[in-house]
């Protein structure tokens, strides 16, 4: 199972439904799931003691949170001098060490006997926070695919939601799970909902575009009917009488269509430059013009940019 497996289920055990996931939120799960959450002043002589007694003080120094799980304790430590968006991002990465069964000998998640970090845990508690946080498949299926946008839902700083946009951009398939966190996220279209409709408009707008140019191509070949009856009655003419002369005069349509070249995937919902990092040397690639991609309701990849 991986850390976006975990954090996605975890989301629909605690019934969490709606943006923005807050400190309390976290809290609440942490202590449902017996934790004692404690705050703590490293330069405070008395937790200094207190880490000593314990063993830990090098990783207070070192680390904004930690945890320690035993037999017979579950404490979870984080500086009291943390942000708001810090606090909130440690929890979620500490419930994510909970959550996935991480284990150490001495009892410190996250961390190895010898004091130094355990890298494929701390790897997989950061995965888990940020899709805790950001369920891509959420943001993915809503069209929020902007760093500005992820910001503002997720509350993450723009490192952060940088990773998640490059997520997002490779998301192509929903587990049953993310289409049931989609559907019980507010005003959130579910994934089939949101291709159907995606179809429709792409079906709508080809129609439309063929029409057009099937006019313009008619109306090049065959005179109006005006033009016609005004010849007719210049044939009939018996006298020399004043020719009533009647043209009609409409402007040709003007269609400005960007034909640059961009590419873009079967299940993606952005368009690419040919050069991309996102879609180069990948298979079932797409291409048509800037002005196609618009139309079928795709969007400028935030990477490429493509104009």
């Amino acid at each position: 199972m991986t850390a976006q497996y975990y954090a996605i289920q975890t989301l629909l055990q605690y019934n969490i439904k709606e943006f923005s996931i807050l400190v309390d939120d976290i809290e609440s799960i942490l202590l449902d799931r017996g934790w004692i959450i404690k705050s703590y002043d490293i330069n405070s002589s008395d937790y200094i003691d207190i880490f000593k007694r314990m063993g830990v003080l090098d990783i207070a120094k070192y680390s904004p949170a930690f945890s320690i799980k035993t037999d017979n304790n579950m404490i979870l430590f984080y500086r009291n001098n943390l942000s708001n968006a810090g606090k909130r991002f440690a929890l979620a990465h500490e419930l994510g060490h909970d959550i996935m069964g991480h284990f150490s000998k001495h009892g410190i998640l996250g961390f190895q006997e010898n004091g130094l970090l355990d890298d494929n845990q701390e790897r997989e508690a950061n995965e888990f926070a940020l899709e805790f946080l950001a369920p891509i498949c959420v943001l993915s299926v809503n069209r929020i695919s902007t760093v500005e946008d992820i910001s503002m839902f997720s509350l993450l700083d723009k490192k952060h939601c940088y990773e998640i946009l490059t997520k997002i951009d490779n998301h192509n398939k929903y587990s049953n799970a993310e289409i049931e966190l989609c559907k019980k996220f507010k005003a959130i279209k579910s994934p089939g909902k949101y291709k159907n409709i995606k179809l429709i408009i792409s079906t709508s707008v080809l129609t439309i575009i063929i029409v057009t140019v099937l006019f313009i191509f008619l109306s090049q070949f065959y005179p109006s009917p005006i033009s016609i009856q005004a010849n007719e009655a210049d044939d009939y003419e018996s006298s020399p009488t004043p020719t009533l002369s009647i043209s009609e005069t409409s402007p040709s349509p003007s269609i400005s269509v960007n034909q640059e070249k961009v590419g873009v995937t079967k299940s993606g919902i952005k368009y690419h430059d040919l050069n991309c990092s996102y879609i180069k040397d990948k298979p079932n690639i797409i291409y048509m013009t800037i002005d196609e991609a618009i139309k079928s309701g795709y969007q400028p990849c935030g990477k490429c940019k493509p104009k």
